[in-house]
């Protein structure tokens, strides 16, 4: 692997969006989904419930967090949730649903109703235990997401990706070559029109990914917009004080005080 060109591709890629390999020097601050228990003094409210942000950068190492009393979940997992616009007890298709971290963001804030898909068996072993741990009622299904039928309100498409926005991953991240980048954003256009095939007229769905360059990103929404013209794109609202970059395609969230991201919502007439 030739990492110093593919450091290079990557540099070029942030640069495109005006970010820089600095994003990688940042290490954001820990997020903490309360399971059981109190929460303790030192963590801060975030506005989101059962969502609070801690300054201890070993709080996974903690007794507490060993014991299961919580989980560590980054903030910006919550904005593709949010996005959704749920409403109370609705049925939610995740279509990549592993590890689960935003199905159960689903199901703090909206009780929804969960069917979750993910093709990978590990993942999908671990994603069902940590359902079960947290007594969350969901629906799992091991398949391909593009293979899933019926008809749906809201479909959360929570795209395989580079992995870009994992600042903590920069050796991963290395790894992506841009021929690999190109072969992902295929693969991640072929699941949007599949989940929009699906999509109940008067429904919505989100596409997120933890990429941040325009080609998995930008790129895959505008195409899927010139073969799909009737869809609806809004653009999410941006959430609390983390750093958001709104384009023509959707919100980029900055790394920085979260992770990165990308999400955009389409609708169905």
């Amino acid at each position: 692997m030739d990492r110093e060109k593919n450091r290079k591709d990557l540099e070029a890629r942030l640069n495109e969006v005006g970010l820089t390999l600095e994003i990688y020097e940042k290490k954001p601050p820990k997020y903490v989904r309360v399971r059981v228990g109190t929460p303790r003094k030192e963590w801060e409210k975030t506005g989101l419930a059962g969502v609070f942000r801690s300054r201890d950068p070993t709080i996974g190492q903690s007794g507490a967090y060993l014991r299961g009393d919580f989980e560590i979940m980054d903030l910006a997992s919550y904005l593709p949730v949010l996005a959704l616009k749920l409403e109370k007890g609705q049925s939610l298709l995740d279509m990549c649903a592993a590890p689960g971290g935003k199905a159960l963001a689903a199901w703090d804030l909206f009780q929804a109703k969960l069917i979750c898909v993910e093709k990978n068996r590990k993942r999908f072993s671990q994603m069902k235990t940590r359902f079960e741990q947290n007594r969350v009622p969901a629906e799992c299904v091991l398949g391909d997401a593009v293979r899933v039928g019926g008809e749906w309100e809201r479909i959360l498409l929570d795209a395989p990706c580079s992995g870009e926005g994992i600042v903590t991953r920069f050796d991963d991240v290395l790894e992506k070559t841009e021929n690999q980048i190109r072969r992902l954003a295929k693969r991640q256009f072929r699941m949007l029109k599949r989940a929009y095939h699906i999509l109940a007229p008067g429904g919505t769905l989100v596409y997120a990914t933890c990429a941040l360059n325009t080609r998995e990103n930008e790129g895959v929404v505008e195409k899927f917009l010139w073969k799909e013209q009737e869809a609806i794109l809004e653009v999410p609202e941006p959430l609390g004080d983390v750093d958001t970059q709104k384009t023509r395609f959707g919100m980029r969230v900055v790394p920085g005080k979260t992770r990165g991201l990308f999400a955009a919502r389409i609708k169905k007439p």
